[in-house]
């Protein structure tokens, strides 16, 4: 809560305590910092919130500031900070326990002398796609006495390499004291680089500069998918074949109903079969896999290529060779050497393990003693 200095003036606060747990708790609110004096609660510090989503899971505390007058001695922020707090359990307990507190802060703020700016650069939007127009916004208080005429912001961009990219420039107004304005700034068509920008931040008002206000990162990115990797297990013949693509998001919004077709051709560049994927969304910056079922039972035994779409954000498409291979219903399937190799140390563990405790009983104990 932001208050304006006015000597004498009451304002009422009002603070909700709302339970996100699903069971009742106690709670107590009390105050801290410099105003805490002249916070007056009115009625019990104590209630009891019951489960989240009940009637009884949302309470109130109801506080009255006074302002002293003579706060005006000391230009500036000062401030309370009115905490709710759930109250520990009674009686002795072993272990650590951690209980819940939110605080709530109140500032007064007194005028500093002649013009004085406080500003910060709201968040910017995570959605911003290349060459997307990006929107600034700046909210600027004048914390001074007097009426600031011009003041306007001055925004800096640097691309992911920390290179200067160009200064984006909002239009000037007046703000009298105590009074909050937004300026926005626009970065027409952004660029076609995706990446981490960095934003940084300054007020001009009336021949004044203010240090960088804020650094803000954004991103800008691409709606684009990796297809990281793709599993082809040889196919027996008169048999249907299964091929799994792995997919990871490269995009900072979801991309919806990602799917993929496959087409099957011979050594004389036939097609003999085609198929097509079920559809899957993918949360930003997600990863997920598509299964391929692909029927080869009227095929020869052989290699033939394979040609795979990856279809996804508005008609967009990432293509992939691959190979696919048909065998006889009698031919193993070739495992990887790497596990004979586990297969094998696991074995000489064991056999070791049997030959040491025929030795000794005892042995298997003391070796790990």
């Amino acid at each position: 809560t932001d208050i304006a200095y006015e000597p004498g003036k009451e304002v009422e606060i009002k603070i909700h305590a709302i339970n996100s747990l699903d069971y009742s708790i106690p709670v107590i609110s009390y105050v801290e910092g410099e105003l805490a004096p002249f916070l007056k609660l009115e009625g019990e510090n104590k209630k009891t919130l019951g489960p989240k989503g009940t009637k009884d899971g949302i309470k109130f505390f109801h506080y009255k500031l006074k302002i002293p007058d003579n706060l005006g001695e000391k230009p500036g922020p000062h401030e309370a900070i009115i905490y709710t707090s759930q109250i520990p359990p009674d009686g002795p307990f072993s272990g650590v326990a951690a209980i819940i507190r939110v605080a709530s802060k109140v500032i007064v703020h007194v005028p500093y002398p002649g013009k004085y700016v406080e500003a910060i650069l709201n968040p910017l939007d995570k959605n911003i796609r290349i060459n997307q127009d990006v929107y600034f916004f700046i909210d600027a208080i004048n914390r001074g006495n007097e009426t600031i005429e011009n003041a306007y912001a001055s925004i800096d961009i640097y691309d992911p390499s920390k290179n200067f990219v160009t200064t984006i420039k909002t239009d000037s107004v007046e703000i009298p004291p105590n009074e909050k304005v937004e300026l926005k700034g626009v970065w027409k068509g952004g660029t076609s680089d995706p990446g981490i920008y960095t934003a940084y931040t300054k007020i001009y008002f009336d021949g004044e500069v203010t240090d960088d206000i804020d650094e803000r990162t954004f991103l800008i990115g691409a709606p684009d998918i990796e297809i990281t990797k793709v599993e082809t297990s040889p196919i027996k013949e008169n048999t249907i074949g299964v091929i799994t693509v792995w997919l990871r998001s490269k995009w900072n919004d979801a991309l919806l109903n990602n799917y993929a077709t496959l087409v099957v051709k011979n050594k004389n560049n036939e097609k003999v079969a085609e198929s097509k994927s079920e559809s899957i969304d993918l949360s930003p910056w997600g990863t997920g896999k598509l299964k391929i079922y692909v029927d080869m039972k009227e095929q020869e035994i052989g290699e033939y290529k394979g040609e795979l779409t990856l279809h996804f954000y508005k008609g967009s498409t990432i293509t992939k060779r691959i190979k696919i291979e048909v065998v006889s219903p009698s031919a193993n399937i070739e495992i990887p050497y790497f596990y004979f190799i586990i297969a094998a140390a696991l074995l000489g563990l064991l056999l070791l393990f049997i030959k040491r405790r025929g030795k000794n009983e005892n042995y298997y104990i003391k070796s790990f003693k």
